[in-house]
């Protein structure tokens, strides 16, 4: 299902919404607020480690993940693109969590494995599943908002932080 050009695309959104969160850093007159703003994504951090070192149920695994990313959601209302990218995150959680931790998409598009199942009759919320075409891979509702919400996220952060500096 993961391609090169797939794992690009991941990449580049990860690096968009990490330099958006150092130009936050760089925007707020102070550490600590930025350090809450942020503190969801530590837990995240923790917590997979404890996955990895207790080997915790992927599904309860997921489900933890869901509620962390809602902290952040809430902890982070007033900056749309960063809640545009959670919200997708979010979506392809639930999806993957409510159909036994494997992300479906469109039959006859590639291969089974551990992470991706070929959408069934009895597949929930099938309508965020990778069912997008973009380029020669498929998407999901979910993907498409984490990417566009990085991007947007990383913008507006330049803005202010470009702002700043030709007021001074």
């Amino acid at each position: 299902m993961t391609g090169e050009l797939l794992d690009n695309r991941e990449l580049i959104s990860s690096i968009f919404l990490f330099a958006g969160i150092i130009l936050h850093l760089l925007n707020k007159k102070d550490i600590w607020s930025w350090f809450m703003s942020y503190c969801p994504l530590l837990v995240i951090g923790f917590w997979g480690l404890v996955n990895q070192l207790l080997v915790v149920d992927y599904l309860n695994f997921l489900a933890v993940n869901i509620f962390i990313l809602a902290w952040f959601f809430i902890v982070n209302r007033n900056n749309w693109g960063l809640n545009l990218n959670i919200l997708g995150a979010m979506t392809n959680l639930v999806i993957m969590w409510t159909n036994g931790g494997r992300m479906p998409f469109l039959p006859g598009f590639g291969a089974e494995d551990s992470s991706y199942s070929s959408i069934r009759p009895d597949t929930n919320l099938s309508f965020f599943a990778d069912t997008i075409f973009v380029g020669h891979y498929l998407m999901s509702p979910g993907d498409i908002f984490i990417h566009l919400g990085a991007m947007i996220f990383f913008l507006v952060q330049l803005g202010i932080f470009l702002k700043k500096k030709v007021a001074f």
